[in-house]
């Protein structure tokens, strides 16, 4: 064995066992090129890791001593754009690094214009979204042919006369005031068949999730979404946690298709994220990080609003409620009930969300293609590095 290496925590040290055949830095230039091969075989879920015996294991190109020296001179030149016209260790091998370090410096231009380009798609999604929540993503229906194209004046008279309902049967809490809605406070205009309106004027409620410590998880409970579980507007199942919970608790907070879920604990700027519930073909409850939005689902869609919670406007509102807060902070349903949101009538509703899943799925579509292409390339740039690496005629370790 020429090099031993030894790990203490998350940093790892090689050490030299004959120094008298091996130069040192030489394991740095080793080191780069099987970086792809040691992120392969890290494990754990939370923080992945290599032991000191898989790395052991890999097979590293020794030449002797004096090839080492010429190898090591070389990428040293290389590296300081500094090469001579002589030969350092082997014409051939070399031609093939100075090829690789080519491609590297084209393969970070490209990785750039990569990262460039999902910039791009996120911006696009903003104008989509922007599109839609202004009335102009498709063209307005003027026929009033049912209650669904009642116009949203209307259906917000609706909402009321049904809480106020709601309130007097003690089936829902009276909540507080909320403030009159202000010229000033108007962002953009909206079709004269949509109204302003505050998110608290169209939900019955918003109820936070369940607490429990981290002895009630089990793998064989129920299944729990956190706030790790929710991105994008969608809700996922990496790392998704099970719990043990009565019977009393899981009706209490059992979650039924196209719930909206907001998270109400977070970092400023992801505060407010929001997810809605595909089909569950099991039962599954929220945390106590997220908040259940309960609206009036006869005169908005939960779509919908998980398109709003996905908008500058609605991210814009409660970073400036926000203002003199760093690092984590937790979202009251007081601080969401008077968000500012263009309420349109149902069945514009219903097309808008139509049309942004269409748009949205070709968004995912390009990005998922770039992120591909950019993770392509890094594997094909440590590749061509490490195979320039490999004099044919080395001894192995």
């Amino acid at each position: 064995m020429t090099v031993q290496s030894n790990v203490a925590a998350p940093v790892g040290k090689f050490e030299v066992l004959n120094p008298d055949e091996f130069e040192v830095e030489y394991v740095y230039w080793i080191a780069r090129s099987v970086q792809s091969i040691i992120k392969d075989l890290a494990w754990g879920a939370a923080i992945p890791n290599v032991s000191p015996k898989d790395i052991e294991k890999l097979e590293f190109p020794i030449p002797d001593r004096s090839t080492q020296k010429g190898i090591i001179s070389f990428l040293n030149d290389l590296k300081n754009n500094s090469l001579e016209e002589k030969n350092y260790f082997s014409p051939e091998i070399e031609e093939k690094i100075i090829s690789a370090h080519q491609n590297q410096v084209y393969g970070g231009s490209l990785s750039s214009e990569l990262t460039h380009q999902l910039d791009l798609v996120k911006q696009l999604r903003q104008a989509f979204l922007r599109e839609a929540m202004q009335g102009k993503l498709v063209p307005q229906s003027r026929k009033l042919s049912g209650p669904n194209d009642e116009p949203a004046s209307v259906l917000l008279e609706k909402i009321k006369a049904e809480k106020e309902r709601l309130i007097k049967e003690k089936k829902i809490k009276k909540q507080k005031p909320l403030p009159p809605i202000t010229q000033d406070e108007i962002p953009f205009d909206i079709p004269e068949n949509w109204v302003w309106c505050r998110l608290g004027q169209v939900t019955q409620s918003m109820t936070n999730g369940i607490y429990k410590e981290d002895k009630f998880y089990s793998d064989d409970g129920i299944g729990c979404f956190r706030m790790y579980n929710i991105n994008d507007g969608k809700i996922n199942f990496v790392k998704l946690k099970r719990m043990i919970l009565t019977d009393e608790e899981i009706e209490r907070y059992l979650l039924t298709q196209n719930d909206l879920l907001l998270n109400r604990v977070n970092s400023i700027e992801l505060l407010g994220k929001s997810g809605l519930l595909p089909y569950l073909d099991e039962p599954f409850v929220f945390e106590s990080k997220n908040i259940r939005v309960i609206l009036f689902e006869k005169s908005i869609t939960a779509p919908y609003v998980n398109y709003l919670f996905l908008t500058s406007l609605i991210k814009d509102q409660i970073l400036k409620s926000f203002k003199k807060v760093t690092g984590q902070a937790s979202i009251s349903q007081e601080k969401l009930n008077p968000l500012l949101i263009p309420f349109p009538p149902l069945s514009e509703q219903q097309r808008i969300v139509a049309k942004l899943d269409e748009l949205m799925a070709s968004c995912d579509e390009l990005e998922a293609s770039i992120k591909e292409s950019q993770q392509q390339n890094e594997m094909l740039l440590q590749q061509v590095l490490r195979e320039a690496l490999e004099p044919n005629t080395a001894n192995v370790a």
